[in-house]
């Protein structure tokens, strides 16, 4: 039986349009898609002095956009502020402070990192033109685009995502905590 299938005879097609693995505790598909094209450059910006984390996460991003577009993979440009590039993503660790846009009370209390573990994390598209991807810890940072790599698709002269808004935390400390139940 097909997915599709099987989602509609269980009665959850909203599950199955989620992409995304693990699969995170709330997403929302809303919005207008981000356009990341070829001739444009794209910006990540890691506000003040980027973590060890922030800096593998940065990397591992540009490498992951290489192997699906190298023409734009080569345009990816990393700095502290905002500059004259189409589309940004903000790499933000909220342990640093919360970032300067506007969050809903939930993304806040998931942002909790000694609530969530230090492991929580918020992404979110806004408009056309920014990704923010806010992690509690530096950590969370780190899942948060490990969530936005499997979320790119290939575009017309580029890649997209979708409108979204991800809001990710572990029920428990540690997220494998229940693979030697399955195994036993």
């Amino acid at each position: 039986m097909r997915l599709a299938a099987l989602c509609a005879a269980v009665a959850f097609p909203a599950l199955c349009s989620v992409r995304v693995l693990p699969t995170p505790q709330s997403i929302t598909w809303s919005g207008e898609p981000v356009l990341i094209l070829e001739p444009q450059p794209l910006q990540i910006v890691m506000p003040g002095k980027p973590s060890k984390q922030a800096q593998i996460a940065a990397e591992w991003l540009r490498s992951s956009l290489a192997g699906m577009n190298s023409t734009i993979a080569a345009r990816v440009v990393t700095a502290k502020e905002r500059g004259g590039a189409r589309v940004a993503i903000f790499l933000w660790d909220a342990a640093e402070g919360l970032p300067p846009i506007a969050l809903a009370q939930a993304d806040r209390e998931a942002l909790d990192g000694a609530r969530r573990f230090g492991q929580s994390y918020v992404l979110l598209t806004r408009g056309n033109k920014e990704i923010w991807a806010i992690g509690s810890t530096r950590q969370g940072v780190l899942y948060a685009v490990a969530t936005l790599v499997q979320l790119f698709e290939p575009a017309e002269h580029g890649l997209r995502v979708d409108g979204v808004h991800v809001r990710d935390f572990p029920d428990f400390r540690y997220r494998a905590a229940s693979d030697w139940l399955l195994r036993a």
